[in-house]
């Protein structure tokens, strides 16, 4: 995912030819697409480099959770995306939130004592 944060930085009209409908994606829009790829890039390498600190765990969750709530708004609330373009970075989202879930109940319920 990180790899993809770059190329759209280089070329933010790429989402819009392989995620939203045409004319959907401005530049601006792409650039921020790339720094929120980066951005949970970022948050999940500080995940694992501390597996004891929950509140990394929390922030990682929630960034994943609005991503998973912006492509579902995007494809069932404003209609700018196809299922087709929805359907990877949603199976991507909804599987990080369920592994992150774990990660955060293992942390709080099985804690690693150094």
């Amino acid at each position: 995912s990180s790899w993809a944060g770059f190329l759209t930085l280089k070329r933010p009209t790429q989402l819009e030819i392989q995620l939203y409908v045409p004319r959907a994606v401005s530049d601006l829009y792409g650039r921020l697409f790339a720094t929120w790829t980066l951005l949970t890039c970022g948050l999940c390498l500080i995940c694992a480099r501390n597996p004891t600190n929950s509140a990394i765990y929390g922030a990682t969750l929630l960034s994943f959770v609005v991503a998973l709530l912006h492509f579902l708004t995007e494809l069932f609330l404003f209609k700018t995306m196809s299922i087709k373009g929805a359907a990877a970075p949603m199976v991507i989202a909804g599987q990080s939130v369920t592994v992150v879930t774990a990660c955060i109940a293992a942390v709080l319920y099985f804690p690693v004592v150094l």
